[in-house]
């Protein structure tokens, strides 16, 4: 289950919630636009998001995200080729991916380490790694 916030006309932020999580519906507006979204993209995963986003971080954290952004459904790029795009490292790039407010529609999970997966939402196993991957799968051409 994922929940989304906004604030005004934007959505700020997608968290995955628990199990447990109490789910309420979207209550008009963008709220319910980015609802719309995600179950059109957890339909068709070609879909494209067209959400006015407004994710809060440092300037280089922005152009991560923005970098992100372009990198295509069932695609994937190393968190190095990334930071050469970028002209910074892999490490810094890893670090923007960690701290991404709007997963899912910001595709971190795009981004993969050079050997392995690398992590997702801030760690490298788990949960969080078993939802990168689904999610990747979810993506891949049938």
């Amino acid at each position: 289950m994922l929940g989304v916030s906004v604030h005004g006309e934007f959505v700020t932020s997608i968290d995955f919630l628990t199990d447990n999580a109490l789910a309420h519906s979207a209550s008009g507006g963008v709220a319910e636009e980015a609802v719309r979204q995600l179950q059109a993209y957890f339909h068709d995963p070609q879909f494209r998001f067209t959400l006015p986003l407004q994710p809060i971080g440092t300037p280089f954290q922005l152009r991560v995200w923005s970098a992100l952004r372009r990198i295509e459904a069932g695609q994937t790029r190393s968190y190095g080729e990334v930071a050469q795009h970028l002209g910074s490292g892999a490490r810094a790039v890893g670090g923007a991916c960690r701290a991404n407010p709007i997963p899912v529609i910001i595709p971190c999970h795009r981004v993969v380490g050079a050997r392995d997966m690398g992590g997702f939402m801030g760690v490298t196993t788990g949960r969080g790694l078993q939802l990168k991957r689904r999610i990747l799968a979810h993506e891949l051409p049938s």
